[in-house]
């Protein structure tokens, strides 16, 4: 299958994944993040994607995006230096072949911007089949109303699990007001 002809089926299918890792904190729940809008994120069918290049290897399963990368799907943003996306070929009930994304790694000035937060770190990485979402590096979940520090942000989509934490010496700080 050429580049062309992967393309347009690859977008679609990535759309449930770039921009899933957009969440809104509940502090009333003792997660860092809540993971619903996430799931509610997958329902919009049309992603809007820009970077500086992209490249297609069909034959590695791989698309790459590089260069002021932004990936927009309803009211969520995902930011990035780099995206590499990872998928897979598998057989339609019409017995043609679409592609689904396996997992993507976001690095290098990552940004996940929706209404209600904004959340920073290094690198993003998301294993779209399990739906496990990690966060590292100098991360940060800002709202209104809190801002939460550390290294590394885990969110399982399923359970509706978050966790942040600081390994080592460090330590996670949140800050909290009306």
């Amino acid at each position: 299958m050429s580049a062309k002809s992967i393309f347009p089926p690859l977008l679609a299918v990535m759309a449930a994944a770039f921009l899933a890792p957009t969440m809104t904190p509940v502090m009333a729940q003792p997660q860092v993040v809540n993971t619903k809008p996430m799931q509610e994120a997958k329902k919009a069918r049309k992603v809007d994607i820009e970077a500086d290049s992209m490249e297609i290897q069909d034959e590695k399963n791989t698309a790459i995006f590089i260069g002021n990368v932004k990936a927009t799907r309803g009211n969520s943003t995902l930011y990035a230096d780099k995206m590499v996306v990872h998928y897979k070929k598998v057989p339609k009930e019409d017995g043609g072949e679409k592609t689904e994304v396996t997992d993507f790694v976001a690095t290098g000035h990552v940004k996940i911007v929706d209404p209600d937060q904004t959340i920073t770190g290094d690198q993003a990485r998301m294993d779209v089949k399990k739906d496990l979402l990690w966060v590292t590096g100098n991360v940060t979940v800002k709202t209104k109303t809190a801002t939460v520090r550390g290294t590394k942000l885990f969110a399982n989509l399923k359970t509706g699990v978050s966790r942040m934490e600081a390994p080592g010496k460090g330590r996670v700080r949140g800050i909290f007001s009306e």
